[in-house]
């Protein structure tokens, strides 16, 4: 029995935690029950309800959390993979970036 584990990341820390789990052996779990995907990034708001820009182009842009995890799944492959294993329950559990 194998019980497969699905990280969900930002576009800011993926690199980082996937690279932290790699080089920790995926601690024990077989490289295929590890799953990375990454969640959707917004436009950060200031106080005065208007979008902050980096510059004059781009958007200052800030990871969605938690409340995105199963759009994320979705979009990210985690629940294709899911379906493929024939998972027929769920647990999640939020954390904040444990390597910041």
């Amino acid at each position: 029995c194998t019980i497969p584990v699905y990280i969900m990341t930002s576009e800011e820390n993926h690199h980082d935690i996937e690279e932290f789990w790699n080089m920790n052996g995926n601690f024990g779990l077989k490289d295929t029950d590890v799953y990375f995907f990454q969640q959707e990034s917004w436009p950060l708001l200031g106080m005065d309800g208007k979008i902050l820009m980096k510059n004059k182009f781009q958007f200052i842009r800030r990871p969605g959390g938690s409340g995105g995890v199963f759009k994320a799944m979705h979009t990210g492959g985690a629940m294709a993979d899911m379906r493929a294993r024939g998972l027929s329950g769920l647990f999640v559990m939020n954390c904040d970036n444990l390597l910041a």
